[in-house]
């Protein structure tokens, strides 16, 4: 019995070693955020209050919008439309810029996210960017979602 007990705690000892940690879900923030990215929706919390907006500015049967990072600090933010045949076409694009220190991401000179943000999530499929927003007098944390473009 003795036996048996002793191997049974060598196993759980060795299962809560050697287990999965949260590290391994993919939640990291190592992962290179040079491609293209899809805005997926925004979460603002402000006084206690949470609202999820989700990016609708996609024209019907054009979901192609998306934000670049380049190589070497240059940053794409690419809007589509459709023109008078009804095609998706590119609008003249928002050339910004980006830097990148540690988790700290600046984006300067885009249509819509300009800013200082600390990277939350980056992984091979799913970006989170969190920052503050001054709404009218408040104060809210801001966290923008993106899904990686293949």
């Amino acid at each position: 019995m003795k036996k048996f007990q002793r191997l049974a705690f060598c196993l759980l000892v060795k299962g809560l070693l050697f287990s999965c940690s949260s590290d391994d879900d993919g939640g990291g923030t190592s992962a290179s955020i040079e491609a293209k990215w899809t805005p997926i929706k925004t979460v603002f919390k402000a006084s206690g209050v949470s609202q999820t907006v989700n990016y609708d500015q996609n024209e019907a049967g054009c979901d192609k919008d998306y934000i670049q990072f380049v190589t070497g600090g240059s940053l794409k933010d690419a809007v589509y439309y459709k023109n008078s045949a009804e095609v998706c076409t590119e609008d003249a694009d928002s050339q910004g810029t980006w830097v990148r220190t540690g988790d700290n991401l600046v984006i300067a000179n885009s249509n819509d996210y300009d800013g200082s943000y600390d990277i939350k999530k980056l992984n091979s499929t799913d970006l989170q960017i969190h920052g503050t927003e001054d709404l009218g007098g408040v104060n809210a944390d801001v966290t923008v979602y993106f899904k990686k473009v293949n």
